[in-house]
């Protein structure tokens, strides 16, 4: 099973609380370059507050990396923090290099784009014209797959695709159906990316890494900026960091470019996206004409190639990208030459959270400043448990690496930011949960509070499963149960189970939101982790979770 997740913080509303329903979501060039260059200005408020902000959440472990904001050619702010590599100890600066993810988009949409003015391609060309062989090709056109709107299988859903070649790919998809009919609905998808990176391949004969650099790259200068980043050898490279708060600071494992390629293989610099970001002002790629109707809302919010949304009476384009090891966000307001970069080498950075406030500085609208108190790891662990929203979603709370986190049901987690030993802030949705004890001190309630709305959640069943082709039930089916350790807290076991030879995963309730896989090293467990190779037999399977930072398994055979 695939573990790389392509996420999409602006992909999708930030958190919305109707009546019945939450939601967690789901982010020229003949212009003279001065913005690194030593200027005497006097320090503004607003970039006195930007350094607040920031030095703020780099403080609390929740921002590593570089930041620039520059308006009309004035630097506003840019400034990096914490370190590019952390057991070499060598500083982050605003020549270091970030994976930039899912900002690739925005890059492969431009070339489409452009490939559309040289009357090379058309948005309504059939996906037939390039792959006959797929049953529903013909329904779906090159708009479709540069809006979301295409319905076709999304790799970003369970990673089952294979990506190692194209033929791969399209022999997969060739055996899939559509979600809905193309142009009816909307679903982030980097599978149309893809066919997208492929197509361009077919239009212009050259390899997608080629004509990024003839069209994009070298017109705007972009040296610093590339493909393949695992193989990259460059002192200026950073490396990727699962988290890097305190004590608990882990390098995340690096994707080949053949699972990235035209919707996530970039890497970049400030530099370089402050570049791309003048090119598209000045039209230098794409003409005016063009460029409005990138940045005009197809379905979603979502443009070709660009999220759009309003603030402050503002229109903003904008990409956000993440996965193993890194986020990435590129905000801009075309009409008054703003540009936000933000390239961070953590993964535990909520980069939706910072972008607004940043907003909110500039446009002189309120936002909190990020704070928090300690707790030990005792008192993180004792707030553990999953409490119910009605008949549609599990909220899950678990503690691990020093923080305590909230993860609902198919959406990404968020940190919990402690205020009191029972009342958290959530920076990502701009609210707050309080644990509530009954009276025989159990914590019985969540309350969730967010946009003056307040729900009452209840504690619901936490039960440790094993899942997979070993099992009797499949994949499909539901899990093998564990049974928790009246001995020991953290420890499930489940005795004398009948597996057969295939693959396992632990996770809890039947849900895919909280779940671990193996590791490369033996026994040991992760978030999201490998799939566990098991051969026939009868086993005790026993999940130890008494250090949750340091998760184990034992699959014990039976004699």
């Amino acid at each position: 099973m695939k573990t790389y997740q392509d996420y999409t913080p602006n992909g999708g509303k930030d958190f919305i609380a109707p009546a019945t329903h939450i939601a967690f979501s789901k982010l020229a060039f003949g212009l003279v370059l001065i913005f690194f260059t030593k200027v005497g200005l006097a320090q503004s408020t607003t970039s006195q507050k930007l350094e607040q902000l920031i030095t703020a959440y780099h403080e609390l472990g929740l921002f590593n990396g570089s930041v620039l904001v520059v308006q009309k050619s004035q630097i506003l702010f840019n400034k990096s923090y914490g370190y590019r590599d952390f057991k070499a100890q060598t500083l982050a600066t605003e020549n270091t290099k970030y994976l930039a993810y899912s900002i690739t988009k925005s890059v492969t949409a431009t070339l489409i784009l452009k490939l559309v003015e040289d009357h090379k391609l058309s948005l309504q060309d059939k996906l037939s014209t390039f792959y006959p062989s797929l049953p529903f090709a013909d329904t779906i056109t090159i708009e479709h797959l540069l809006t979301h709107t295409s319905g076709i299988y999304a790799y970003n859903n369970d990673y089952s695709m294979p990506v190692e070649s194209e033929q791969a790919m399209i022999n997969f998809l060739k055996q899939s159906k559509l979600n809905f009919k193309p142009g009816t609905s909307w679903r982030y998808c980097n599978t149309g990316y893809y066919l997208l990176g492929f197509i361009i391949q077919k239009v212009t004969g050259m390899s997608y890494e080629k004509v990024v650099k003839n069209y994009i790259f070298t017109p705007l200068s972009m040296s610093e900026s590339g493909f393949d980043y695992k193989n990259l050898t460059d002192s200026l490279k950073s490396k990727g960091y699962k988290s890097t708060f305190k004590t608990y600071v882990k390098e995340a494992p690096l994707y080949d470019n053949k699972e990235l390629f035209s919707a996530g293989g970039m890497y970049t610099t400030l530099r370089d996206l402050y570049k791309f970001h003048q090119g598209m002002q000045s039209y230098k790629i794409i003409s005016q004409s063009t460029t409005e109707k990138a940045y005009t809302p197809y379905k979603n919010n979502y443009g070709h190639g660009w999220f759009i949304e309003t603030m402050a009476g503002r229109k903003l384009v904008s990409h956000s990208g993440g996965a193993s090891g890194f986020r990435s966000y590129l905000i801009r307001d075309p009409e008054n030459d703003l540009c936000i970069v933000l390239l961070c080498n953590s993964e535990e950075i909520d980069i939706v959270a910072i972008k607004k406030k940043i907003l909110a500085i500039l446009f002189n609208e309120p936002y909190w400043l990020p704070k928090q108190i300690n707790l030990s790891e005792k008192q993180l662990a004792n707030l553990e448990g999953a409490f119910q929203y009605g008949s549609e979603m599990t909220f899950y709370i678990q503690a691990g690496n020093g923080r305590l986190h909230i993860m609902p049901s198919r959406q990404p987690s968020a940190i919990l930011l402690p205020q009191t030993d029972s009342t958290f802030y959530i920076d990502k949705i701009d609210g707050k949960v309080e644990f509530k004890k009954n009276k025989l001190g159990e914590i019985d309630t969540l309350v969730l509070e967010q946009k003056g709305k307040k729900y009452i959640l209840p504690k619901a069943s936490f039960q440790w499963g094993i899942v997979g082709s070993a099992t009797p039930n499949g994949w499909a089916g539901a899990d093998i149960v564990l049974k928790a350790d009246i001995t020991q807290k953290g420890r499930w076991i489940v005795r004398n189970i009948l597996l057969k030879n295939g693959e396992i995963k632990f996770r809890v309730n039947n849900d895919w939101t909280l779940s671990y896989g193996g590791t490369d090293d033996q026994n040991k467990l992760e978030k999201g982790g490998q799939n566990i190779r098991v051969v026939a037999g009868s086993y005790d399977v026993i999940l130890d979770l008494i250090n949750v930072d340091k998760p184990t398994y034992r699959l014990e055979i039976r004699q």
